[in-house]
């Protein structure tokens, strides 16, 4: 009897941790995946890598966003 009410136990914990995984993953925003990202570039003023698609252009040069690039215009 002992045997089957600590089953019983983490069988019920089990099920409640999964259902709250449950609940909690669902209210997660989708995170968008990128497939086929094209050529990378880095950004001028702080270096970090993004889709050549997504960079801000001024001239030669790429930025990850107008902020940079008017940050490094002033320079």
């Amino acid at each position: 009897m002992y045997l089957f009410r600590v089953i019983l136990i983490i069988a019920a914990i089990v099920l409640i941790v999964l259902i709250i995984r449950k609940l909690v993953g669902s209210s997660r925003p989708a995170t968008r995946r990128v497939t086929d990202s094209g050529h990378m570039v880095q950004c001028a003023h702080c270096g970090i890598y993004i889709p050549e698609s997504d960079s801000v252009p001024d001239g030669d040069r790429r930025f990850c966003t107008e902020a940079h690039k008017l940050a490094h215009r002033s320079k």
